[in-house]
């Protein structure tokens, strides 16, 4: 019996969504693995896509530099601005990608850049109607025309963020205002790499693929057709019991029809939600779950997967991968 969760990686699952999600696109792939590659092992997943992708995206130097550490080579963007000159010089000195979405975190770079004399990779976040991250026009392209002025900046893409892909028409209000913004820097310099679309984006295929696309999501076998779940985990069944009538089960005591019940290690600091017991509030570090016969019970997998538990706990598939695997132990498979 496994002594604590195992969550199950499928490698081969994982790669065949990125190929069907970039053939779908036809542009390039930036996969998205912050968020500890939402709960799949970050280095191994990007290890596995290393031929089937072009890049990588996550949120933090520090997720960029543990990528660098496992033997990363291809470009790493860093979607978060840096907020210190020292975070800017992480992300020079281990060549990671940085956002600019103002003068602010410009200077911080530029002054990294001079104090380490090295260059910086730098991509630009326009503001088209997300109101989270990112310049409007006029600012984009001063910031641009200031930048590429400078020998140690380097600007290799502009990009911005599709903030409701399923609403066809918004996602084609922010497209066109992204292309008026970013036309006449492509024109000018047409090796800017311009990117928008996450996974919800690609099903439209190349409409608003641009020249990259950056799945998260859908490379783990969520958010879109054509894709496959690639992870599976199983909590270990700790004992069994059986309750009579009037007999309580659990913290707060509430009363059960008799029943047996298996009593799994997997708990809310396991990050299932606390009200997510089937019998009884969740422990932090247990469950009690309808009696079977296996040592193990599927937590997620064939039976219930990612999205169908996401709507029975009232969230999305994303929170439920980044926290379910959060005490798991990770076994790549193919």
């Amino acid at each position: 019996m496994a002594e604590r969760n195992v969550g199950y990686v499928n490698l081969r699952i994982l790669r065949e969504n990125a190929r069907m999600l970039k053939r779908k696109a036809n542009a390039k792939m930036l996969a998205v693995v912050k968020a500890n590659a939402y709960g799949h092992g970050a280095e191994t997943v990007a290890t596995a896509l290393h031929g089937e992708v072009d890049g990588f995206c996550v949120a933090l130097a520090e997720e960029g530099i543990s990528l660098r550490y496992a033997g990363v080579s291809l470009p790493v963007l860093v979607f978060s601005p840096p907020l210190s000159v020292e975070e800017a010089s992480r992300c020079i000195r281990h060549d990671l990608t940085v956002t600019v979405d103002g003068f602010t975190p410009l200077k911080r770079v530029l002054v990294a850049a001079k104090q380490m004399q090295k260059q910086a990779l730098v991509h630009l976040k326009a503001e088209t109607g997300m109101h989270r991250m990112g310049m409007e026009k006029e600012e984009l392209h001063a910031v641009f025309h200031t930048a590429i002025a400078h020998p140690l900046l380097r600007v290799t893409g502009v990009y911005t963020h599709f903030s409701c892909a399923t609403d066809e028409a918004f996602t084609k209000q922010q497209y066109e205002r992204f292309m008026h913004m970013v036309t006449p820097l492509k024109t000018a310099y047409p090796q800017l790499l311009l990117h928008a679309g996450a996974t919800g984006a690609i099903a439209y295929g190349s409409r608003f693929a641009l020249d990259a696309v950056r799945p998260g999501l859908g490379l783990y076998g969520y958010g879109t057709t054509g894709v496959s779940p690639v992870l599976s985990l199983y909590a270990p069944v700790l004992r069994r019991g059986a309750i009579t009538a009037g007999e309580r089960l659990g913290y707060g005591a509430p009363l059960f029809a008799p029943c047996r019940y298996a009593l799994t290690r997997f708990g809310y600091a396991d990050g299932g939600l606390r009200s997510g017991g089937v019998f009884t509030p969740r422990c932090m570090d247990l469950s009690y779950l309808p009696d079977q016969t296996e040592e193990s019970v599927e937590i997620i997998g064939k039976n219930k997967n990612a999205e169908v538990l996401a709507k029975e706990e009232g969230t999305i598939p994303y929170e439920i991968l980044v926290r379910y695997t959060a005490r798991a132990r990770l076994s790549y498979v193919n």
